[in-house]
């Protein structure tokens, strides 16, 4: 049977580039976003691409209604669903946080992280169904390196919570012989992602930021999708199972290193976030 992935905000983007590294691999593959021109172009353009199954729907992940009607209609046309892509989200407000607008942050907020646990119900009853369930989520905010983003204080700590949902929603998943695992891609491709922060300005945006969105617009900006696109494939292995509840980056955890961290036994604190201190963890000097 062909397996089947499901990418929430599949129409562009990073989350387009996922669906189509699946079909690639022979996947059928399920797409939903927020713009019904955007996921139709994306569905007519991965099914002339790849000749294999492509279901798309309209749909916001903060709407309750509307993932549960995506995953109804995509468990009908497909039979099966075995992975769950949670890549949909926003960056929102960007400036200092004495400035911006508090409705803006429950927006972000609304879509980053109740968007998550929207997606995993409504698919839920197909996932558990699947002899290997993964469900993958879409981490960002320079977690998983050394700097997190700045003057974006609602995005960033809405992708440290999707770290540690990863983390408590592992046991779950191993009951179903599946994983959850948390990746950050990285700056791997120039998209409209941080488009607002050149229209906010260097001064709201500070520096750094409005420095990083200048180079991801003109390319400058992070590394091919081959890393990142590498680690999706190995996490859909057995081996990849290995990973459940952990959060990695394409940019510094290779798939290689990986595998030989897996067959040595992995620490159980690694790949999570943790408070490193000589009260809880004895610093190794």
């Amino acid at each position: 049977m062909t397996k089947t992935a499901v990418i929430t905000g599949g129409s562009r983007g990073i989350g387009l580039n996922t669906a189509k590294r699946f079909a690639l691999n022979g996947w059928n593959v399920g797409i939903c976003g927020r713009n019904s021109s955007d996921i139709n172009n994306a569905k007519d353009e991965i099914e002339n691409a790849f000749k294999i199954k492509v279901f798309c729907s309209t749909a916001d992940v903060s709407s309750v209604p509307d993932m549960e009607r995506f995953a109804r209609q995509a468990g009908q046309y497909f039979g099966n669903i075995d992975t769950l892509i949670c890549n949909a989200a926003v960056l929102g407000p960007v400036g200092h946080i004495s400035s911006i607008d508090l409705s803006a942050i429950e927006k972000t907020l609304s879509v980053n992280i109740l968007g998550l646990y929207n997606s995993i119900q409504a698919f839920w009853p197909f996932l558990s169904r699947s002899p290997s369930a993964r469900i993958l989520l879409v981490s960002g905010g320079g977690l998983g390196g050394p700097n997190q983003i700045q003057r974006a204080s609602a995005y960033v700590p809405s992708k440290a919570a999707l770290g540690l949902l990863a983390e408590i929603l592992a046991d779950d998943l191993r009951s179903i012989n599946g994983a959850i695992i948390a990746v950050a891609p990285g700056g791997v491709i120039p998209t409209d992602f941080l488009k607002s922060v050149i229209t906010a300005g260097i001064e709201a945006a500070g520096e750094s930021l409005f420095n990083d969105a200048i180079r991801q617009q003109e390319e400058q900006m992070g590394m091919s999708l081959g890393d990142y696109s590498s680690l999706v494939d190995f996490l859909m292995t057995e081996d990849g199972i290995a990973l459940n509840g952990r959060l990695l980056s394409a940019k510094w955890n290779q798939v290689n290193d990986l595998k030989k961290e897996i067959q040595q036994g992995l620490n159980s604190d690694t790949y999570r976030l943790r408070r490193i201190d000589n009260q809880l963890y004895k610093s190794i000097q």
